[in-house]
């Protein structure tokens, strides 16, 4: 049996205009409201001008311990 691993998933959004400007994502519910104006803006008219998903780690045999994640981003906010 595989030991449990973490992952560090990061979105990055380009969005025209300002309607998502919003407080930083601290809790599950802030981060469900985010990704819900995030979609709602992004299917005006061309307002999502690029999106990028990134992830941590990226190799299926890697892991990631709550210590080296915790080490290598001390201001990581768990959601």
């Amino acid at each position: 049996m595989s030991s449990p691993t973490m992952a560090i998933v990061t979105l990055n959004f380009a969005i025209e205009g300002d309607s998502t400007m919003m407080p930083a994502v601290r809790t599950r519910d802030d981060l469900r409201r985010a990704l819900k104006q995030i979609s709602a803006d992004a299917v005006v008219s061309d307002c999502l001008l690029t999106a990028e998903v990134l992830w941590s780690p990226e190799d299926s045999s890697e892991t990631l311990s709550r210590d080296t994640v915790y080490a290598d981003f001390p201001d990581l906010v768990p959601i």
